[in-house]
């Protein structure tokens, strides 16, 4: 951190309920699915917590994908911010090769297990490493090589003596990957660790570095339809 005097007060928000966390496992896999009635509805309802808690974002970010924008603009217009956020490649989900019409991890035979299994955060998600395919330590450098970068060492972003507060909207395994990462919990737990849809991960970052304030709150969600 450049400004020794400065805090970053960061929000790791999941998108809402995709159609492809409620798709029959029969159905074609389509990467980049919109948010269903019920995740607009629970990304609403953060919004209203937010502004019952007296949030106010500095800046928001969000993936490319179209479950994580919707996600950003239904908590935006609940929370009656004007905030326009920005859309960033890097925050994408896991980048994985489709097999039979689905992520190649759901189609692996017993020897691709296996060596799944092995080689952990290292397995590389399709035939090799490329655009389109990568491994979860693949994602994990992506996503925090973005944080460091715009975050945390871009002296036109932090303000020197104060706090900055800023809303990630993005996936869970980017969130996992970045929590792993920064806590330094076994690498084995990425794939265990549960964050749910529309869940907050807060963390705050100054000169003696990160501290985390609460890890996959979603109470408020509780009401949304099922």
């Amino acid at each position: 951190m450049l400004h020794r005097d400065s805090e970053l007060d960061l929000y790791l928000i999941r998108h809402g309920e995709s159609a492809g966390n409620r798709r029959d496992p029969r159905a074609p896999y389509d990467p980049d699915s919109e948010l269903t009635p019920r995740g607009r509805e629970q990304m609403t309802l953060l919004g209203r917590r937010l502004l019952a808690d007296r949030v106010v974002f500095d800046a928001v970010y969000s993936s490319t994908l179209k479950r994580a924008i919707g996600s950003a603009e239904a908590m935006l217009s609940a929370m009656g911010s004007r905030v326009r956020f920005e859309r960033v490649r890097a925050l994408d989900e896991l980048r994985v090769a489709i097999r039979d019409g689905q992520p190649i991890d759901q189609r692996l035979n017993d020897q691709e297990l296996r060596s799944y299994e092995r080689a952990g955060p290292w397995w590389v998600y399709g035939e090799q490493a490329g655009e389109g395919v990568e491994s979860e330590r693949m994602l994990q450098r992506r996503v925090m090589s973005w944080i460091e970068d715009r975050l945390i060492n871009d002296t036109r972003f932090l303000t020197p003596g104060g706090t900055s507060v800023v809303a990630m909207v993005t996936h869970g395994g980017a969130i996992r990957t970045a929590l792993q990462s920064i806590l330094g919990f076994d690498a084995t737990f990425i794939r265990r660790f549960q964050i749910d849809n529309a869940s907050i991960s807060r963390l705050r970052f100054n000169a003696s570095g990160w501290f985390p304030v609460s890890i996959n709150d979603a109470w408020h969600t509780r009401d949304a339809r099922a």
